[in-house]
């Protein structure tokens, strides 16, 4: 194991706060913040990302406003010590979203539906990706001996334009994320395949069971 988590989602009013938070074994952190609009469409209003420790090959704190399209990027790279900072604006496509949101977006799509928007990633710089989430067929689990359906999405995320063309020379697109969703009664995460930053190892993150004291139940 090499963290735990938590996802929590605090609504207010047309507005949700999305929290999606890692503390590694090693000390490490990963904390994203999402809010979100909740009208027609769920549209990213701001979003906070921070990185830190030796999981990762720099210490990263990012901010973006969708209102200005501000956003703030510190860096420091691990071992050097130099703390950087990039501040600037960049515009963000209706449609655009962080990776560690999808799997709120997918628990809200029909079955076999597909998902063709943008995405929002700290390279450090902050750019903005194509993404084409599909329906991957189906896979089974067992919960508690119990034999279910996990329905499998992958999601693609491009760099278009001339840094795309270059990417794509190198290899260095991102590679596809894996995401499983039970079904009935209701879509729920069950896990995710993928990078927590470019160029990263595949992590896999799994709903984790409550472990109880053996005194836990006595009255």
């Amino acid at each position: 194991m090499l963290a735990h988590g938590d996802w929590w989602q605090k609504p207010s009013a047309e507005q949700i706060e999305v929290h999606l938070r890692f503390n590694f074994t090693d000390g490490s952190l990963s904390h994203e913040t999402f809010v979100l609009g909740q009208r027609r469409l769920w549209t990213l209003l701001t979003y906070r990302s921070v990185q830190r420790g030796p999981s990762f090959p720099r210490d990263l704190e990012a901010y973006i406003e969708r209102k200005t399209g501000r956003y703030t990027v510190q860096t420091s790279d691990r071992g050097k010590g130099d703390r950087k900072v990039d501040e600037g604006t960049i515009a963000l496509p209706d449609d655009v979203y962080g990776f560690g949101m999808l799997a709120v977006l997918l628990k809200n799509l029909n079955a076999g539906e597909r998902v063709n928007a943008h995405v929002l990633v700290f390279t450090p710089k902050p750019r903005v990706l194509t993404l084409e989430v599909s329906p991957a067929g189906e896979d089974t689990v067992k919960i508690e001996g119990g034999a279910r359906k996990a329905a499998r999405y992958v999601a693609k995320a491009e760099l278009k334009g001339a840094l795309g063309t270059v990417a794509s020379v190198v290899g260095k697109q991102p590679p596809a994320l894996n995401f499983w969703l039970a079904g009935e009664p209701m879509p729920t995460f069950l896990r995710f395949d993928g990078p927590f930053y470019p160029d990263g190892p595949i992590w896999r993150v799994e709903l984790a069971a409550p472990q109880w004291a053996d005194d836990a139940r006595r009255p």
